[in-house]
């Protein structure tokens, strides 16, 4: 994520890094300090407001970087339980005023005070039991697309307050599976609303294209004509101001656009096996793409001539 001061924020496996154009700042744990993360693996980041970077660790719960004052913040345990869990992904509400956070069984509306939170878990049904939280989009205030490891949902979070959290016929009252297309795999990683509102959906073995109106699919002719995507672990997808859709996937970088009906592979011109494992994708300010692997650290992406340039000092994703 870019913070305000136009820094690249950088989470990975083995902790926080902060990259000011030219030199790496890192962030760990430290047990004996209060003011440091939660946990090393920081797996994802959200700029709120008021600049501050908000950082979801996979096992430490949330922390929060100040930015007036430099220090992290521990979101505690206490404030909600729930918050122990694994956290998968945070973003800023739409209308501005909470950060959304999903753990690997439950969703959450966040105040930037830390005055309010709300929760809303993934129902005990049988088919929940071994599912988990991949990624999300709230595509109007309060109203989500979730991918889980175990299909699509749809959750209307203010849909009867009342009885939200009550079953019918062992189903939650306002979140509803969406059909998927026959055939298609259900452990999905990642998914990205385009300019023309769809959503794409990234699973263990393809890319998925889902309209807006109805929630109904594309044919794959419509998106990927050549079936490039066919077979491939999509793991992140985000967009740029053109409307170009950037996909990583684990044998590398693709890009292109709904009404283009083609994926066209990005390859870097020195080592071009290089790029692949992505597991992270960011566009930054001045249209510049960041992609971060498993294997092979972090790249800029220069546009148009599609440009490659490695960031040294960053580990692993």
């Amino acid at each position: 994520v870019q913070d305000d001061d136009g820094f690249i924020w950088i989470g990975t496996l083995s902790g926080l890094y902060r990259y000011d154009g030219s030199n790496v700042t890192r962030f760990l744990r430290d047990p004996s300090d209060s003011n440091s993360l939660t946990h090393n693996y920081a797996k994802t980041l959200a700029k709120d407001t008021s600049g501050n970077i908000w950082i979801g660790t996979y096992g430490g719960a949330m922390n929060r970087y100040n930015r007036m004052t430099g220090k992290i913040k521990r979101i505690e345990p206490g404030i909600n339980d729930r918050l122990r869990q694994v956290i998968i992904k945070v973003k800023l509400s739409l209308n501005k005023e909470f950060m959304l956070v999903a753990a690997a069984k439950c969703t959450f509306k966040i105040s930037h005070s830390l005055s309010y939170i709300d929760s809303f878990p993934l129902p005990p049904t049988p088919q929940m039991m071994n599912s988990q939280i991949s990624d999300f989009v709230e595509y109007e205030n309060d109203k989500f697309i979730i991918a889980t490891t175990s299909g699509l949902f749809h959750l209307d979070w203010m849909a009867d307050d009342t009885t939200r959290r009550e079953t019918s016929g062992g189903r939650s009252k306002h979140l509803r599976e969406i059909p998927l297309q026959l055939g298609a795999n259900k452990l999905l990683r990642c998914i990205e609303q385009d300019a023309e509102d769809n959503f794409w959906i990234g699973s263990a073995n393809d890319l998925l294209v889902m309209r807006k109106e109805g929630l109904s699919f594309l044919s794959k002719p419509d998106y990927d004509r050549s079936g490039r995507l066919k077979g491939q672990s999509t793991n992140c997808i985000t967009k740029d101001s053109t409307g170009k859709m950037w996909i990583g996937t684990n044998s590398g970088l693709f890009v292109g656009k709904n009404r283009d009906k083609q994926m066209q592979r990005v390859l870097a011109s020195v080592k071009p096996d290089s790029i692949s494992n992505i597991s992270g994708l960011m566009i930054d300010r001045l249209g510049i793409l960041w992609v971060g692997t498993q294997d092979n650290g972090l790249y800029q992406v220069y546009q148009p001539d599609i440009a490659f340039q490695t960031i040294r000092g960053v580990q692993n994703f």
